[in-house]
């Protein structure tokens, strides 16, 4: 059994480009736990936000910000955080949040390791609401096999295809929602926020695979638990909110925004689906 401690659990940050978000993120946390160890990770961002932050917690000995050169995706940003954390500050816990995802209690600590003392998880997901359709999000259907994600990229293949159309809008949005529909077989938690104990963190060198720059996350950590077993904990007592790809939206209008999401996806699709095919090493 693990008893609270100052260091259990390390929080990890992924920033890009929306700074008040970040801050209203920051701030969750720290409502939570004022002296929990933060680690933010600016991925390149181009309106120098990145740099912003380092100043707002230059005297902050609790909060490190790491600014990326180049926009290296999500799982090899959250792992440059978690590789920092796990160093400095020797966690029982990650907790690697996107930042637009907002903790709702001051309870969450506790509540994390009341999960992790009933279950030993090696990996844990929770409720998470969206702030724009105050709906649960979470847990996520997954592509589970080769023919559930050749399934995927076929569909997204084709809807990419509508784009030549005159109401190219309308398909765009139309292909994004069946797309979101399509059957799969597997759960996981939203990659938005999980809990990683250091019974997982323990065993990898990287807590993502870096096979993916963008989307399926889920999947490839789906892999892993096959493959080794893991212990993967879904506490319905947790809930944060989620204002649903902030970053993202930032940067785009939103038909551009689904085309970039269905593109980044389709790249994705192609590399798990080497994953499972040649079952490389993860």
């Amino acid at each position: 059994m693990i008893k609270k401690t100052r260091n259990n659990i390390s929080y990890i940050v992924l920033h890009y480009q929306t700074v008040e978000d970040t801050l209203k993120c920051i701030d969750s946390i720290k409502v939570n736990n004022d002296n929990a160890f933060i680690v933010i990770v600016d991925n390149a961002s181009p309106n120098g936000s990145g740099k912003q932050l380092s100043q707002i917690f230059l005297n902050d000995s609790k909060v490190k910000v790491i600014l990326n050169e180049t926009n290296v995706g999500f799982s090899i940003g959250n792992n440059i955080g978690c590789k920092y954390a796990i160093k400095h500050f020797n966690p029982n816990f990650l907790c690697v949040l996107n930042n637009d995802v907002f903790i709702r209690d001051t309870g969450f600590e506790s509540k994390v390791l009341n999960s992790y003392n009933k279950s030993e998880f090696d990996i844990m997901g929770m409720v998470v609401i969206s702030m724009s359709t105050d709906k649960n999000q979470s847990p996520i259907k997954i592509p589970a096999n080769v023919e559930e994600i050749k399934a995927q990229i076929e569909k997204i293949e084709k809807y990419l295809q509508n784009n030549n159309s005159p109401i190219k809008y309308f398909f765009t949005r139309l292909s994004y929602k069946i797309f979101k529909k399509g059957a799969m077989s597997a759960t996981m938690p939203l990659g938005a926020i999980l809990i990683f104990s250091k019974k997982y963190f323990g065993k990898y060198q990287n807590v993502f695979p870096e096979y993916t720059s963008f989307y399926y996350e889920e999947t490839l950590l789906y892999y892993r638990k096959i493959k080794d077993n893991l212990i993967v904990y879904f506490d319905n007592d947790i809930s944060v909110d989620h204002k649903d790809g902030s970053a993202t939206k930032a940067s785009a209008k939103e038909g551009e925004r689904i085309k970039i999401g269905l593109k980044r996806g389709l790249d994705a699709l192609y590399k798990v689906l080497k994953v499972f095919e040649e079952d490389l090493p993860i």
